[in-house]
């Protein structure tokens, strides 16, 4: 089931990347998540799932950034507060359930590990993008 999921977020991110004009991140990033709820709606999400919509997130921030005409610093500052979004979004549903109520207290240590994490991930998704053949 998680394979199925994991593939439907992955076409979400291209429907949304294809829709509107090249660098419109706020109107990509609202119809991903739009389409990634339809595909979450009642139904429980694991870990695995919520890497995907983080990655996939993540890709099409830097593929709507990077069609903008500013530098590569204010770029990354970008697509660093769409990670903020997808995380605050996401990540409480992939909580355990035991850990649901002590949320609050685990996501101030979680959150900078993932935004770490998703930094790292910017870096080698960059060249990925610009380049699909490397």
């Amino acid at each position: 089931m998680s394979g199925k999921t994991i593939r439907k977020i992955q076409e979400a991110t291209s429907d949304s990347f294809s829709y509107g004009e090249p660098g419109s991140l706020e109107k990509k990033l609202r119809i991903f998540f739009l389409q990634v709820e339809q595909v979450l709606k009642d139904k429980k999400i694991t870990m695995q799932e919520v890497v995907a919509v983080f990655l996939c997130g993540l890709r099409l921030a830097v593929q709507a950034v990077d069609d903008l005409p500013i530098e590569g610093g204010r770029r990354k500052i970008l697509v660093m507060g769409a990670a903020k979004r997808l995380f605050d979004k996401y990540a409480y549903l992939a909580c355990p359930l035991l850990l649901k109520p002590f949320w609050f207290a685990i996501k101030p240590i979680v959150r900078p590990i993932a935004l770490t994490a998703a930094s790292g991930a910017v870096e080698f998704l960059i060249p990925t993008i610009r380049n699909p053949y490397i």
